[in-house]
């Protein structure tokens, strides 16, 4: 490389060089101010146990229950037939829903109860995008403002 061209490639370095870390420093900040800006779960929901009681206005199937465990890092809880949680991020804060994904084992439990645990997960994946806690009820909304899920609390969780 020629002196000449070591030296037009350093001129143009430098010339970028403010502009590539002032970038940086904008992506590091935003970043970091995002995370700590907003918590993953209200602290009112964290550390809390409940108990689904209506699934779309319906109750359970007799003898079935469903439950959820809210903690700082991820839900879980029994889905009628097997258990279930958080397969990466989620959030519930200032009165939103967002979930990544939901894990659960397989185990079959015979049709009916199959359909409502299907049902569960699948509005709790995908259906809800809103929560409002009234008294000591959780009330999980969709997008048309319905309450697809509503818990009864069970109590505080143990802390992690």
């Amino acid at each position: 490389m020629s002196d000449h061209s070591l030296a037009a490639t350093m001129r143009t370095f430098l010339r970028f060089s403010p502009i590539l870390l002032t970038i940086s420093v904008v992506l590091l900040l935003a970043a970091f101010l995002g995370g700590c800006s907003r918590d993953r779960v209200d602290d009112s929901l964290e550390n809390t146990e409940w108990r689904l009681v209506q699934l779309h206005g319906h109750d359970l199937l007799p003898g079935t229950h469903i439950t959820m465990e809210i903690t700082e890092k991820y839900f879980s809880g029994f889905s009628g037939c097997n258990h279930y949680g958080s397969g990466g991020d989620f959030r519930m804060n200032s009165g939103t829903i967002e979930v990544e994904s939901i894990v659960s084992n397989l185990k079959d439990c015979g049709d009916a109860i199959d359909r409502q645990e299907s049902q569960f997960q699948k509005e709790l994946y995908a259906g809800v995008v809103t929560y409002e806690i009234i008294g000591d009820r959780l009330l999980l909304f969709d997008s048309d403002g319905h309450a697809t899920l509503v818990f009864e609390r069970l109590g505080n969780a143990a802390a992690p």
